[in-house]
């Protein structure tokens, strides 16, 4: 007797290029072409502005007001909700897949279990070739990079958390309330890399891309996210 055929997942990334450069977006496509091609189905980009992307998998989702100070939580839940694919990956946009990556997330994610990687900071694109990826160092402390669940779980979740601005603390928020409700592997066995870029310009407190990681922490321990209206709070700035 015949097995049933196990049904495709759809696989989604959703990223945020709010107040960065398009040709951040331009080389993300660029540089993750092979992984797009054969195992993306969406991707769903969070700008502040329309921008010009030749390619029907990517969505973009312009933010219906202007921040007046950086709230990444409320960019990617507002992208996460509205990708309707099985499985969602939420990257950064200077970061580069490997195969193995992708098809790691396809064998581990189902409702219930997800899976989170660390990545290796690099400095040229043709390190990639030249050095193995077991001798390089690893962020073990990084969450952001790669971030993949099913969308069931993403919502069981209620996205991120939102009352964190500024830069910093909102994925390793994620991965502490995610570990209470559901299994989270967090894994450095597949090469993940992040691709140096220029740094962003912060002015202290107040500024857009102020850095805020401690004392996100503090807020996100002092005060759960529990919102029922996550990812359309686009009003309260």
């Amino acid at each position: 007797m015949k097995m049933p055929k196990e049904e495709k997942k759809k696989i989604g990334i959703v990223l945020v290029l709010y107040k960065i450069k398009e040709s951040f977006l331009c080389n993300f496509m660029k540089l993750n072409s092979e992984i797009i091609n054969n195992y993306i189905d969406q991707i769903f980009v969070i700008t502040d502005k329309n921008i010009k992307i030749n390619n029907e998998k990517v969505k973009l989702l312009v933010y219906p007001i202007e921040m007046k100070q950086l709230n990444f939580s409320k960019l990617l839940n507002y992208g996460i909700k509205r990708c309707n694919c099985d499985l969602i990956i939420k990257t950064d946009v200077d970061i580069v897949f490997s195969k193995e990556v992708i098809k790691s997330i396809i064998d581990t994610v189902v409702d219930g279990k997800g899976i989170t990687y660390c990545c290796s900071n690099i400095n040229d694109i043709r390190i990639i070739d030249n050095v193995s990826w077991e001798s390089m160092k690893k962020r073990k402390g990084g969450y952001g990079a790669c971030f993949a669940m099913t969308k069931v779980d993403w919502f069981r979740l209620k996205g991120y958390n939102e009352n964190l601005i500024g830069l910093g603390g909102e994925d390793t928020d994620l991965f502490e309330r995610a570990s209470h409700l559901i299994t989270i592997i967090k894994t450095s066995k597949y090469p993940l890399y992040h691709l140096k870029h220029e740094s962003r310009i912060t002015t202290g407190e107040g500024s857009f891309w102020e850095k805020r990681s401690v004392k996100n922490i503090k807020i996100a321990r002092d005060n759960l996210w529990d919102n029922n209206q996550w990812g359309e709070g686009v009003g309260r700035q």
